[in-house]
């Protein structure tokens, strides 16, 4: 039988019920009032019992949820799909972004939504941390250097936290994968021979060939004078 309380220091009630495995849920159900968080409370434990059951599907929920907040005097909440979320968050931050970033943020998020098939098509609650470690993995395994998984990743955190912020997830997914550790590359090779070092920074450091020309020039000058001092000692 659901149940409230409310926590020191907060002016919600929170909903507390067992559910089917017998484990303690407690929710926060967002009402100041005590008898409308009652309300919420055993809507959120009827909900929680048929999920588990496989006895009502996602647009149930949903309808279940509004059906709750209309009792209430909440307003009702309309939650995407994944693909219609990230799509539209894709459309704003592309308007505001430089066109290399935009096509960043673009193909990320192309790339995370085939990944997902149909999947793509559910509600953006069904989102799960599964779904978004199985995406990095999946880029690992294609061999993409650490740092760029790590922009994946990053990209599709600061989606995701945005429909939290807007209060349509409760937690973002994507917090709790793991992203590999960045692991930085040598800029050159330096031997003691008089042959000059082998430079191959456009792989590496995302410059452009511009920039790494004139950055490779001045790494050689440095080189070369480490060199000469080395052999003919500092003058004096």
């Amino acid at each position: 039988m659901a149940s409230v309380y409310r926590r020191p220091r907060s002016q919600y009630w929170h909903a507390g019920w067992r559910d089917a495995d017998g484990k303690f849920q407690l929710r926060s159900t967002k009402q100041t009032e005590r008898n409308k968080a009652l309300q919420v409370a055993v809507e959120l434990e009827r909900v929680d019992r048929k999920t588990q059951k496989g006895e009502m599907v996602e647009t149930q929920v949903r309808q279940v949820l509004n059906d709750i907040l209309e009792k209430v005097g909440e307003p009702l909440v309309d939650i995407p799909t994944i693909r219609k979320w990230f799509l539209d968050w894709l459309k704003e931050k592309t308007s505001s972004k430089s066109e290399g970033t935009a096509e960043r943020y673009k193909y990320v998020v192309d790339a995370f939504l085939a990944h997902l098939k149909d999947r793509a098509d559910k509600l953006l609650t069904v989102l799960t941390a599964r779904d978004v470690q199985s995406y990095v993995a999946k880029r690992i395994e294609q061999k993409v250097a650490s740092a760029t998984v790590n922009v994946d990743g990053k990209i599709l955190r600061t989606c995701l936290n945005r429909a939290k912020r807007q209060g349509l997830i409760s937690i973002n997914p994507a917090e709790a994968v793991e992203l590999p550790a960045n692991r930085p590359s040598p800029c050159f090779v330096a031997d003691t021979s008089d042959q000059k070092p082998s430079l191959n920074l456009s792989s590496t450091s995302g410059l452009d060939s511009n920039q790494c020309g004139s950055f490779s020039r001045r790494l050689i000058d440095c080189a070369s004078l480490v060199r000469h001092r080395h052999r003919h000692g500092r003058r004096r």
